[in-house]
């Protein structure tokens, strides 16, 4: 094998090993994804089983089905780049094994050349009258060396054959191992598969089986996007007077403020959730409903559902800025961080003060129970002063 040869299998070599540690990477990423998607699905089913089973309609159950086969289609489309980026990796073994193959046939081909010149060149030849035959002992001893590096290189080459066939294997083996990860994806897919008709299903079924026509379904979200809104509208005007009143008490931030203020932004994507267990239900902005085509859904936080009397947490240290009653919306509770807010509603059995300094974690008040249903859905909603902002991109990402 000539040195240009050698060198272009040493490029190929590693440009397929930094294209399996890349594929490694993505693979235990996705897996992650896959399986943080599969605990969000368990806390789903967690919520849904603690409601009652009574005949009426429940928006809740809808907007937790829903969301349900929202995350069951996430955890397919996951499925299926899993399965795509092993066959990729299988592409590139395959092309490994070729290279290798070439290699070893290369290294026994020369190893065949050494055999066959040893036994033509040397076979008359006694080897130590070889040597003693020198007509000085500079000649006998470079005949002597010259059958040790022979030998050595002949040793050499049954080593490098057999190395090589390990490495052959071990790539074989990681073939193998690829191409059953394959089946097994395949057919956790399919299951996934059934699992979302399933679910399809009985998000039919639960519109069915409560006789209630989808009109009246419609309406009776229309009322429940009206009441969203009266209560949205009562939280924006006391966040407003809230930054006035903060406007009026001093014009400059202190310095404690200001720590404050950069440590909440310094913490943007690890924050704590304000709920253990929880699934959103609705997320920041405007957006269609899930089921229900023509009804936009406009939010200025996010809707997190979960078990009923739940407790709910401070997401930093702050002080309780307000503490009000929302007319069929239970409490909300507003901290501020500095020049940033948090607002907490739909809570009960509050367990701070106006004034209070909290710190992160401290629970603040648990979650409301539905009349109808053992389940809460709570409003968390973060402000910089007046601009909201999207909660997603500054909580953790694990609930």
């Amino acid at each position: 094998m000539n040195y240009f040869k050698k060198y272009d299998l040493c490029i190929i070599f590693l440009y397929l090993f930094t294209s399996l540690v890349l594929f490694g990477q993505k693979k235990v990423e996705l897996e992650k994804i896959r399986k943080e998607k599969l605990q969000e699905i368990d806390k789903i089913e967690n919520i849904l089983s603690e409601t009652k089973l009574d005949k009426s309609s429940s928006i809740q159950k809808i907007d937790l089905i829903s969301k349900k086969i929202v995350v069951r289609n996430e955890i397919i489309e996951n499925l299926n780049f899993s399965i795509d980026d092993i066959g990729k990796r299988i592409e590139i073994l395959s092309e490994e094994i070729l290279l290798k193959n070439d290699e070893i046939n290369n290294l026994k081909l020369q190893y065949a050349k050494i055999v066959y010149s040893s036994y033509y060149k040397l076979k008359n030849y006694n080897l130590i009258m070889y040597i003693l035959s020198a007509t000085n002992f500079n000649q006998a001893y470079r005949r002597f060396y010259y059958l040790k590096q022979y030998s050595n290189k002949r040793k050499n080459l049954i080593y490098k054959i057999i190395s090589e066939i390990g490495e052959y294997e071990k790539i074989i083996s990681s073939l193998r191992n690829e191409k059953g990860n394959k089946v097994v994806l395949l057919s956790t897919k399919e299951k996934e598969k059934e699992n979302l008709k399933t679910d399809k299903n009985n998000l039919n079924i639960l519109i069915e089986n409560y006789n209630i026509k989808e009109s009246n379904l419609k309406n009776e979200l229309k009322e429940l996007q009206e009441f969203t809104k009266r209560i949205e509208s009562e939280i924006e005007k006391i966040i407003r007077e809230e930054a006035l009143a903060k406007k009026k008490r001093n014009k400059k931030n202190s310095s404690e403020e200001i720590l404050l203020t950069k440590n909440f932004a310094d913490n943007k994507g690890i924050l704590p959730w304000p709920v253990n267990d929880g699934t959103v239900v609705s997320s920041f902005g405007e957006h269609p409903h899930p089921v229900f085509k023509g009804i936009l859904i406009k939010n200025n936080g996010i809707d997190i559902t979960a078990k009923c009397n739940t407790a709910i947490f401070s997401v930093f240290n702050g002080v309780v800025s307000k503490i009000f009653a929302i007319k069929g919306a239970n409490f909300a509770i507003i901290i501020r961080h500095g020049d940033f807010l948090t607002v907490y509603q739909n809570l009960q059995k509050i367990t701070v003060k106006m004034g209070e300094n909290v710190t992160t974690r401290k629970i603040i008040g648990y979650s409301s129970c539905d009349n109808l249903n053992n389940i809460s859905t709570i409003h968390f909603e973060l402000w910089q002063e007046l601009n909201k902002m999207d909660p997603i991109s500054w909580l953790n990402e694990e609930n």
